[in-house]
């Protein structure tokens, strides 16, 4: 009979993802990306846009952990045309709901809590990343540089079908959102 039922909730599980992934037309995107100067340091920020279906907000408000990577890179290009990666790091920021305590925990570089069930306020403040990517004195006036951000979301672990490795990407259709500035001259970044 347990093996009846682990059949079962697979068929069930795997229909509910392929419906899913069929009725979703369009993937995740980015906001475009702002770069500011501020206090000496070049600075961007963008959002997500359209990243959580109706399944991804099951997963989160079961209390399974729910991640983004955020790979950032920021390129320069010299004169004789050379590229190369002045920025390149990947953030991890995952947001939990503790039904007990029915707030959400976001966690980025530090630990902090969204009050109440607003699962939108939640989904906004995992969406939007911000980071600090080089002092502004690194930045040639006559070189030019270009930022580029790749998300993807985590595995996680679903007992009820023994799979310890579900790809959540399933829920973008595996299609990594992705964004990317124009050139920008060092001597326009200058003066953001």
């Amino acid at each position: 009979m347990p093996l009846l039922i682990k059949i079962l909730g697979i068929k069930v599980v795997g229909t509910a993802i392929s419906l899913i992934v069929f009725l979703t037309k369009t993937g995740p995107g980015f906001t475009p990306i702002t770069l500011v100067l501020h206090e000496d340091s070049v600075i961007f920020q963008s959002s997500l846009r359209k990243a959580f279906t109706k399944g991804l907000d099951e997963i989160i408000m079961s209390g399974t952990e729910v991640g983004i990577f955020y790979t950032c890179t920021f390129l320069e290009r010299d004169q004789e045309g050379y590229i190369t990666p002045v920025y390149e790091k990947t953030t991890y920021r995952h947001l939990v709901y503790d039904p007990a305590l029915d707030s959400f925990q976001l966690v980025t570089d530090k630990v902090y809590h969204i009050a109440g069930t607003d699962l939108d306020r939640a989904k906004q403040e995992i969406s939007t990343i911000t980071a600090v990517i080089v002092p502004a004195v690194d930045i040639v006036a006559d070189h030019k540089y270009m930022l580029k951000i790749v998300a993807a979301l985590n595995t996680i672990e679903i007992e009820a079908i023994e799979a310890e490795n579900f790809d959540l990407n399933v829920f973008w259709n595996f299609k990594y959102p992705s964004t990317q500035t124009k050139w920008i001259s060092g001597e326009n970044i200058g003066s953001l």
